[in-house]
C-alpha cells in the first residue's frame, strides 16, 4: 500500500534578504533567489510528499507575497573550519550595489544608466528567465552579469551573483556545481565580516548539508543540520520571523534526512516540531500547514500508527478544502484513499481517491493522476474478491453441514 507524500511547496528560503516569488511582485530587496528543489522519498511502499521549503507570510502581505530563507553546512567548527574561511578584521561597509539594486526595480529613481545599473539590469533578466524556468538563458545571463560585476571590481555584485547561480544548479540537481558555489560564497561573506552564526551562514550550512545528503555523506549532513537548529535555538527567543522561519525549515529537512537512514521515530519528533513552527509563524490556515500534516500522516502511517494517520491526513484535508490554491490536495485525499483502504473502510477509501483524481486532471497533474488509478484499481480489486467469497461463503457452509 502507499501513501502519497504530495510534491508540496515546503519550506521556502532566502539568503541575504526577500526575494519574492510571484509573477505579481518582482521585488528584490537584497540578496537571494527562490527555488524549489522538490524531492520524491520512497519508503517501502509509501510515496513522499516532499516540501523542502518553509515559507511564510510577509508581514506586508496584502499582494500574496511571501518571504524566504534559503540553508546551508555545520559546526562552527564544521564547514566553516573544514573550507578554511576565516572571518576579516575588516567591516567595510558597502551599500552601493543593494542601492543600485533598489533603483533598478524601481523602489528608487535614477536617471542614467551606469554600469551598475547595467549590471542590476543583467542580473535582473537572469532572475525572470529562472522564474520563467529557462534556466540555461539564465545562467548564460548571469555569466554575463558576472563579467560585468568582475570588470567593475563590484565585490558585493559578485558574490550576489555566485549565490544565485549556486541556488540555481541546487535547484537543477547539479550538487557538485551547486557546492562549490555555495562555499566561495561563505568564502566571500566571512572575508566581509559576517558572523559565523548569522542566518546567512546558517541558510548556506543547511543547502551544504543537503548536498552532503544527496552524496551519501551522511555524517556530515547530520553534523549540518544539528549545526544549523543548534545555532538558531538560541535565536528564537528573539521572535525573528526570519529566524523563526529558517528554523523550522531546518528541522523539515532534518525530519526528512531522518526518513532516508531510516529513523522513523526522530523523524515524526522533527515533523511535529517543524510542524508547531509552522502554525506559529503561518497560521494553521496555511498551505505549509497542511504539507506537514499530510507528512506527519504518512510517517505515523510507517510507524504502524493508522489512528494517529488517519487523524492527520483528515485534518490536513478539512484545512485544506479552505485553501483555494492548495496544489497538493489531491494527493492528500488519495493518501486518504489509501489509508481507509488499509483499514478496510472500502465506500470512504472509494470516494477519497474518486475525488483525489477528479482534482489531479482538473489541474492535469498526470502524475497523481495515475497514483489515483492506482488507489482505485487496488479498492476494485479488494471488492472484487470480497463479493467472490460473499458467493462462496454460503456454499461452503452448506458442504460443511
Amino acid at each position: 500500500m502507499s501513501l502519497k507524500y504530495a510534491l508540496a511547496p515546503g519550506f521556502r528560503t532566502k539568503l541575504l534578504k526577500n526575494l519574492t516569488e510571484t509573477k505579481s511582485s518582482n521585488k528584490l530587496n537584497n540578496k537571494n533567489v527562490i527555488f524549489s528543489s522538490l524531492d520524491h522519498l520512497q519508503r517501502r511502499n509509501f510515496t513522499y510528499i516532499a516540501s523542502n521549503r518553509f515559507y511564510y507570510n510577509n508581514n506586508n502581505n496584502k499582494n500574496n507575497e511571501h518571504r524566504y530563507y534559503v540553508p546551508s553546512l555545520f559546526s562552527l567548527g564544521g564547514i566553516l573550519s573544514i573550507f578554511g574561511l576565516e572571518k576579516s578584521d575588516d567591516k567595510e561597509d558597502s551599500n552601493s550595489f543593494t542601492k543600485e539594486i533598489l533603483k533598478t526595480l524601481g523602489l528608487q529613481k535614477e536617471k542614467e544608466e551606469t554600469d551598475e545599473s547595467k549590471l542590476i539590469m543583467a542580473i535582473k533578466r537572469g532572475i525572470l528567465l529562472i522564474q520563467k524556468k529557462d534556466f540555461k538563458r539564465a545562467e548564460e545571463m548571469l555569466h554575463s552579469a558576472l563579467r560585468l560585476a568582475q570588470d567593475m571590481e563590484d565585490e558585493d555584485g559578485i558574490t550576489y551573483i555566485y549565490d544565485i547561480l549556486a541556488n540555481l544548479a541546487f535547484s537543477t540537481e547539479q550538487y557538485v556545481k551547486a557546492e562549490k558555489l555555495f562555499v566561495s560564497v561563505l568564502q566571500r561573506l566571512i572575508a566581509k565580516g559576517e558572523e559565523k552564526d548569522s542566518n546567512r551562514v546558517i541558510d548556506i550550512s543547511l543547502k551544504l548539508a543537503k548536498i552532503f545528503e544527496t552524496k551519501k555523506e551522511f555524517n556530515k549532513a547530520e553534523q549540518g543540520y544539528k549545526f544549523c537548529i543548534d545555532t538558531l535555538d538560541p535565536k528564537l527567543k528573539d521572535e525573528d520571523e526570519d529566524t523563526l522561519a529558517l528554523w523550522g525549515m531546518s528541522m523539515d529537512w532534518y525530519a526528512r534526512f531522518l526518513l532516508e537512514v531510516n529513523r522513523k521515530t526522530d523523524a515524526l519528533k522533527c515533523f511535529q516540531k517543524a510542524y508547531e513552527m509552522c502554525v506559529k509563524v503561518n497560521g494553521l490556515l496555511h498551505e505549509q500547514t497542511v504539507v506537514l500534516l499530510n507528512d506527519l500522516g504518512t510517517v505515523c502511517s510507517l510507524l504502524g500508527d493508522n489512528e494517529g494517520a488517519l487523524s492527520y491526513l483528515e485534518k490536513a484535508k478539512n484545512i485544506g478544502k479552505s485553501l483555494p490554491d492548495m496544489k497538493d490536495l489531491a494527493a492528500i485525499y488519495i493518501n486518504l484513499g489509501q489509508l481507509y483502504l488499509m483499514r478496510e473502510m472500502y465506500r470512504e477509501s472509494k470516494l477519497a481517491c474518486q475525488e483525489g483524481m477528479k482534482m489531479a486532471k482538473k489541474r492535469e497533474d498526470e502524475s497523481t493522476v495515475s497514483e489515483a488509478k492506482n488507489c482505485l484499481d487496488k479498492i476494485n480489486e479488494v471488492l472484487n474478491k470480497t463479493e467472490l467469497y460473499k458467493k462462496i461463503k454460503p456454499t461452503a457452509q452448506v458442504l460443511v453441514s
